[in-house]
């Protein structure tokens, strides 16, 4: 197997986890921001964490472009990725709004931008 999509994996399980804690601090907690308000905040600092941890660990990305320029082609390369996680959620959610269903929808959603954004950022975004 390749070492690089067991790394994406590490990576990934890790943004997943900073996922669903700020979802929840957001959502669940005295906070108590609206669903999907919370749920794109807490995707968007995930993924720059998630891009962070890729480029030095994942890809070893040792481009010279500015760290700004390259978050913004990762976030742009991953939007349909992004537009994936948030439509399973918000159709599971549809369909079974009850506190199991948004947690099962949170993790559908994740799951396939997981793999969809793997092969985006191995063959265009971090390409050697």
């Amino acid at each position: 197997m390749d070492i690089t999509f067991f790394r994406y994996g590490m990576v990934g399980g890790s943004a997943l986890l900073v996922d669903g804690i700020i979802f929840y601090i957001l959502h669940y907690s005295s906070l108590g921001l609206d669903i999907h308000p919370s749920r794109i905040l807490a995707f968007l600092i995930s993924a720059c964490v998630a891009w962070y941890f890729h480029k030095i660990f994942t890809f070893k990305s040792e481009s010279k472009k500015r760290y700004i320029i390259q978050l913004g082609k990762f976030l742009l390369g991953n939007g349909s990725g992004i537009f994936l996680n948030y439509l399973v959620f918000s159709i599971g959610i549809y369909f079974q709004p009850s506190n199991e269903g948004v947690m099962i929808s949170f993790l559908a959603g994740s799951g396939l931008a997981f793999i969809y954004n793997y092969a985006i950022s191995r063959y265009i975004i971090f390409k050697k």
